[in-house]
C-alpha cells in the first residue's frame, strides 16, 4: 500500500504599527518604567501602552531548512547532537533585498534583532510575538526573520515596506501552521 501524504509548514506574519506620539504623559511614564524593568520582568511588556494603530501589513513567509534541521536533530534518537533549547528566541529586521529561499541561513542585511516577547501553541499551530518599541530602532525595513536559539534561521520574508520611526511601536505577530496535505 502506498501512502501519498506530505507535511507542510506555513507562516503568516502580521506587522502592526502604533503611533506612540499620541500617548499622554502618564502612558509614556508607564512605558519608560516597563522598559526599565523589561530584562528582569519580561511579563510586564503585556502592559506596554501602544497608542492608536496606524497600519497593518500581513504577509506569507518562507520557512527555512536551517530551522527544520534543528527539529531533525531533536527528533532523532538520542537528540544529543543539538544542545540548544530549540526556541525561537529572536526576531530580526533587515534592510536587504532579494528573494528568500529555504536555503537561507540569515537575513540579506540584518539591521536590528530583538527578543521574542511571547509564544503559545494550540494543536498544530504556534504563535510568536515581538515588540519593537519606539526608541529601539528606526528605518525602512525590507525583510524580517525569526531565529531558533539566536542562531538558526527559522523563517524569512523580504519585499517589505515597513517604515518605523522613533514615534512608532511595531508589533510583529507570527502564526506558524504544520499540517498534512
Amino acid at each position: 500500500m502506498q501512502v501519498n501524504q506530505k507535511a507542510i509548514a506555513t507562516g503568516i506574519i502580521t506587522a502592526e504599527f502604533y503611533d506612540q506620539s499620541k500617548l499622554d504623559k502618564f502612558d509614556k511614564a508607564i512605558n519608560r518604567f516597563i522598559l526599565s524593568m523589561r530584562d528582569k520582568y519580561p511579563h510586564l511588556m503585556k502592559s506596554y501602552r501602544l497608542g492608536p494603530k496606524v497600519k497593518t501589513d500581513v504577509k506569507k513567509n518562507v520557512i527555512c531548512d536551517a530551522g527544520f534541521n534543528v527539529f531533525c536533530r531533536i527528533l532523532k534518537s538520542g537528540a544529543t547532537s543539538y544542545g540548544g533549547e530549540a526556541k525561537i528566541t529572536k526576531m530580526a529586521l533587515g534592510t536587504g533585498a532579494g528573494t528568500p529561499s529555504a536555503n537561507d541561513t540569515g537575513l540579506f542585511n540584518e539591521d536590528y534583532r530583538n527578543d521574542t516577547y511571547s509564544g503559545s501553541e494550540s494543536g498544530n499551530v504556534f504563535y510568536l510575538t515581538a515588540i519593537f518599541t519606539e526608541g529601539e530602532c528606526s528605518g525602512n525595513y525590507t525583510e524580517f526573520g525569526n531565529f531558533i536559539d539566536d542562531t538558526e534561521l527559522w523563517s524569512h520574508i523580504a519585499g517589505l515596506n515597513w517604515v518605523k520611526d522613533t514615534n512608532t511601536a511595531l508589533v510583529v505577530s507570527c502564526k506558524y501552521t504544520f499540517q498534512s496535505i
